[in-house]
């Protein structure tokens, strides 16, 4: 099953290429807005390649065509640190590595033989890595790994803090390898999107291969403003092709400059399991820091929103992008 899958996103893949000339001119990379072409290059253009000295070396010239590259393809995008990923593929030809560090903390309180429990967990995620590549104007491929969760459990008496047990344990997430694709620009009231598919492999819990589909859209509301969301979903059993987990997305972008991005999100995924729905919401807000038209900075912090599990927390992340 999953030799056919990849036999079939390689082929997808290579006929995107095959087509790339059709679609050349309507989906390019550019800046977006005045304020942006103005404010990444305050600098002088770089020298032409070819206009470097015969001995200038490898590095120079290396340099001076990742400049012209980064001017005609714009500003770095990542899909972090938001829940949302971005509307846009990254630039043909480019590698772009996104990472990070997540925590999360969450508490709940349940009756237990008649005696109160509290129930703490410390959660950290490491390197949360995901690799695009960018093979057309308007498609990439992506390899998507959230890394090693260090879990940290604890219960307790709620009257008293007597510890009743704790411990902790590793755990490592599956790969996830597919595709992405620009499917519009805004037009009107058509939105800029994207459409993400991914399947993750058993590489490390189960045996199943889950594929996930993602429709990614946001509307510019002038210069500084936009809003976004994505709706999609993920099938636990490619066998029985059964949907268990359903998410969709609502978020807030306030473009402050080219380089700082401030966003407000809210999401919510709503999984199966043995026949019964549950829900988890949550809020988020953060930054994105462009600190040169190819590296970016970025942060988080957001809190459950109640659900099925009443718990309470909170969750933060900080993290690095890098395109070349």
């Amino acid at each position: 099953m999953v030799s056919r899958l990849l036999a079939c996103m390689l082929g997808a893949t290579a006929l995107s290429c095959a087509i790339d000339s059709a679609m050349a001119g309507q989906l390019e990379h550019l800046p977006d807005t005045p304020a942006e072409r103005a404010i990444i290059w305050e600098s002088p253009p770089p020298m032409p390649v070819a206009q470097l000295a015969p001995d200038a070396g490898l590095l120079p010239r290396w340099r001076a065509d990742h400049k012209r590259r980064a001017r005609e393809d714009g500003m770095i995008k990542t899909d972090r640190p938001s829940f949302t990923l971005s509307d846009s593929t990254v630039p043909k030809g480019w590698i772009q590595l996104e990472t990070g560090w997540n925590y999360l903390y969450s508490h709940q309180s349940f009756m237990d033989s008649g005696m109160r429990v509290d129930f703490d967990q410390h959660v950290n995620y490491l390197p949360d890595l995901n690799l695009r590549y960018g093979v057309t104007s308007w498609a990439e491929l992506r390899v998507e790994w959230a890394g090693v969760a260090m879990v940290r459990q604890q219960f307790s008496e709620a009257s008293t803090g007597t510890i009743l047990a704790e411990g902790s344990f590793t755990d490592s997430a599956n790969l996830g390898i597919g595709t992405k694709l620009q499917v519009s620009r805004q037009h009107g009231w058509i939105p800029t999107s994207a459409f993400v598919t991914e399947i993750y492999l058993p590489t490390a819990d189960g045996d199943e291969v889950m594929p996930l589909v993602d429709y990614i859209y946001t509307w510019q509301l002038g210069e500084s403003f936009s809003l976004g969301g994505s709706t999609g979903f993920v099938v636990s059993d490619i066998g029985s092709a059964e949907i268990d987990n359903f998410f969709q997305s609502v978020i807030f972008r306030y473009h402050h400059t080219a380089r700082l991005t401030w966003f407000a999100e809210y999401y919510a995924s709503f999984d199966r399991y043995a026949g019964d729905t549950e829900w988890f919401p949550m809020f988020d807000c953060g930054v994105q820091w462009r600190v040169w038209p190819n590296f970016q900075l970025d942060s988080k912090i957001g809190t459950p929103l109640g659900g099925e599990y009443q718990s309470d927390g909170v969750f933060t992340g900080v993290g690095a992008s890098v395109r070349y």
